[in-house]
């Protein structure tokens, strides 16, 4: 699939027959790395989570003028000539990538994903509060920890500490809450998996 410029998705995937994607810490930091180097240059970041067996990710594609401008920000960086890269092809990189990583460290063979990855476009903001909030409860709903921010591998740590440097769109992800306290008190509230069967 293409993502389209200037698009929003909820882009999810998880690991064959529901087998473990991350078996130790050092796994969750080399997907989220391997994330940011091929994503970052095509797309803007609102809100990730990385569980044992899935993740899910909430973001936007670049407009090509972005692109540009993010590519003459980042000279050093290594870009294609004369022409912008591929939302899809770079996830690809990602995921193909780690599969090689994971293989090789736990001496397995034969996929590791169970789909390419998967895309829901999101094109309500009703449906992308729902979704930030989703996503940051999931280790929740999967009974790994009692509160979100317990969990370290999602984004709610970035939101809540609000690190000087970060690569997640906080405040364009708070201001969909219409404020801090609007983000935090919806949190407090289930989103249910049914919400989005609309």
């Amino acid at each position: 699939m293409r993502l389209a410029y200037g698009s929003y998705y909820h882009l999810y995937n998880r690991g064959t027959n529901r087998t473990n994607l991350f078996s130790a810490a050092a796994d969750y930091t080399n997907f989220l790395q391997r994330y940011f180097y091929y994503m970052e240059p095509v797309a803007d970041t609102f809100a990730y989570v990385l569980m044992p067996n899935h993740f899910h990710f909430l973001l936007r594609i670049k407009l090509a003028e972005a692109q540009w401008a993010y590519r003459e920000a980042f000279p050093n960086e290594k870009h294609p000539p004369n022409r912008l890269l591929n939302a899809s092809t770079q996830f690809g990189h990602c995921c193909n990538g780690f599969a090689k990583y994971i293989n090789a460290k736990y001496h397995r063979t034969g996929s590791l994903f169970e789909h390419a990855f998967k895309t829901k476009e999101v094109c309500e903001e009703r449906y992308f509060g729902a979704l930030i909030r989703y996503i940051h409860q999931n280790p929740v709903r999967h009974g790994f920890v009692e509160n979100p921010q317990d969990w370290y591998h999602s984004s709610f740590t970035a939101y809540l500490t609000h690190p000087e440097k970060t690569r997640i769109k906080i405040a364009e992800g708070i201001q969909v809450f219409g404020s801090w306290d609007g983000f935090l008190a919806a949190h407090q509230v289930t989103v249910e998996e049914t919400f989005f069967d609309d």
